[in-house]
């Protein structure tokens, strides 16, 4: 969604077809699914730039290595709790002033069914950039929360994704938004919610924080097992599948725990993280004048009607509509699951009486 919303062929300062040539990261492409490390890795450095620009504007900052004004002097004094609340207090202020006032405004409007507004007359270049920066930090927050196994997290996560999916017409992402609220709120019993809610992760290696999806680790597996078919060539079965689909973890698992007994260092084919530090240093310094600076009046020639917030653009009446009518399909028989389960248990007693 970030690269469908923002990204156009425009050479606009602080744009991301602009920042993309200014850091020549040629493999970015619109099409995310032909390239999505390449994008997702362009989002988050423009993303962690832009939080970085934002707090030099924010605190008067003229660039990475000046010193921020605002602190109170003598806080190298302090202790280190004093030390995190004042940054707790300065991080909250710049992100109610820039993020949240808009936001909440607008997620008011929409709790209590009232038209939004976007203030479309003001500074679109900062609405631009403002926008971006609050899409972003959804992502990231989506992508903490499952690394943390935060299920709850996920759900609210879930809430805001599916108003923008209905904005953006993502109509398949949309239906999945709708069935796992709908799931963990009314259509499932309690226990159901808990497994749906809490069993969606899967932690392969241990620890903390290393908490994966459990549609990814699917993923993961299906090219394990692919690699593990095609040593056999020609000569595979469906026998031999099956045999190497029961079996396939058990192996690996007694590899992996093998090697850390002998000290071996484990195969890997990842590459070597690239350092980018220019990279951030150039799209630090180069939207922070122009974009997080406010000034009534400027606007990017291409994203000309940028409104002041990501929700402003919703059609409530529209989404009301869709969702009651969701709500009508999945109550009654009609519900696709529910009838499946109904012919399902139809065949199962016919089939008990003929035997009888």
């Amino acid at each position: 969604m970030l690269m469908d919303r923002f990204y156009k062929s425009a050479r606009e300062p602080g744009t991301l077809h602009q920042l993309k040539c200014v850091i020549n990261m040629w493999n970015v492409n619109t099409t995310v699914s032909k390239d999505y490390h390449a994008d997702s890795t362009f989002i988050d450095l423009v993303g962690e730039g832009h939080i970085l620009s934002l707090a030099m504007a924010h605190f008067g900052m003229e660039d990475l290595r000046s010193p921020c004004t605002v602190l109170p002097p003598g806080i190298h004094l302090a202790h280190v709790e004093h030390k995190k609340n004042i940054l707790k207090s300065l991080v909250g202020e710049m992100v109610d002033n820039h993020l949240m006032n808009k936001l909440v405004q607008s997620l008011d409007h929409v709790e209590n069914e009232e038209e939004i507004h976007g203030d479309d007359n003001g500074d679109g270049v900062y609405n631009y950039a403002a926008n971006f920066v609050k899409f972003w930090l959804l992502r990231k927050v989506s992508i903490v929360a499952t690394r943390s196994g935060d299920g709850m997290r996920i759900i609210r996560h879930w809430k805001y994704a599916m108003l923008l999916y209905h904005e953006a017409h993502k109509v398949k992402y949309r239906l999945e938004a709708f069935l796992l609220l709908a799931s963990t709120s009314a259509l499932y019993t309690p226990r159901q919610q808990h497994l749906v809610i809490w069993n969606r992760f899967i932690n392969l290696s241990g620890g903390s924080g290393k908490h994966l999806d459990g549609d990814y680790v699917i993923e993961l597996m299906n090219k394990y097992a692919k690699s593990r078919v095609k040593l056999i060539g020609s000569n595979h079965s469906p026998e031999t599948v099956m045999r190497i689909g029961k079996t396939m973890m058990f192996c690996h698992d007694v590899t992996r725990h093998l090697e850390c007994e002998i000290g071996a260092d484990p195969m890997s084919r990842q590459h070597i993280a690239q350092d980018t530090t220019g990279d951030l240093t150039k799209i630090v310094l180069e939207p922070r004048k122009a974009m997080f600076n406010r000034l009534p009046g400027k606007a990017h020639g291409t994203f000309l009607n940028e409104p002041s917030d990501i929700f402003c653009k919703i059609n409530l009446a529209d989404s009301h509509k869709w969702m009651n009518a969701k709500k009508k399909e999945y109550a009654g028989i009609s519900w696709p699951f529910k009838r499946c389960h109904s012919i399902a248990f139809q065949k199962c007693v016919v089939k008990q009486k003929t035997e009888v």
